[in-house]
């Protein structure tokens, strides 16, 4: 059971590309405080392709550029929920 990602709704698997739908969402509504940013980070970097590069939407699944895009977004919107420090 893998676990710190966000889901896109109930009983769907965890996605790195929510970090930056969820993410981006709560910037906007002035609530980028309720994100765990570390759990986000470490649900990401499970997701990170060792020997191709870039980020997969789960654990176990081939990297590729849409996912990659969205993570690194989502990665961003860390750095700004967290005050700069991401």
């Amino acid at each position: 059971d893998v676990q710190g990602g966000y889901q896109g709704r109930t009983n769907k698997d965890a996605d790195t590309c929510y970090s930056f739908w969820i993410g981006a969402s709560l910037e906007i509504l002035g609530e980028a405080r309720l994100v765990e940013a570390p759990a986000i980070r470490a649900f990401s970097e499970i997701c990170e392709g060792a020997m191709i590069g870039g980020f997969s939407k789960m654990p176990g699944v081939t990297p590729d550029p849409l996912h990659t895009y969205m993570t690194l977004s989502g990665f961003a919107l860390l750095s700004t929920a967290a005050g700069g420090g991401g």
